[in-house]
């Protein structure tokens, strides 16, 4: 994972807008992978170890570009949570 900036000098209203950005770009992958609605997208988003880690500010993700989080999302989905780990360790 390629942390490019620190959220301890962002301000929150920054932090919230950039997690509201990265989980609307990946609830919209979602519905064009899948060819699903919004809320059926979103939901199966908020499901995700992945949904949780973007919500935590500490975690750096809101950073990433979206294609290294489409990855991150389609390993946990394809392959569980354990191999996602293993991906944000090895990259």
């Amino acid at each position: 994972m390629n942390i490019l900036m620190d959220t301890v000098n962002m301000p929150e209203i920054k932090i919230q807008a950039a997690i509201r950005m990265c989980v609307d770009d990946l609830t919209k992958y979602l519905m064009n992978k899948y060819n699903l609605s919004r809320d059926v997208a979103f939901a199966k988003l908020q499901g995700t170890v992945l949904f949780s880690l973007l919500n935590n500010q500490d975690s750096g993700l809101i950073f990433e570009q979206n294609e290294y989080l489409f990855e991150a999302l389609d390993i946990e989905l394809d392959k569980g949570p354990e191999a996602l780990n293993s991906f944000f360790m090895n990259n």
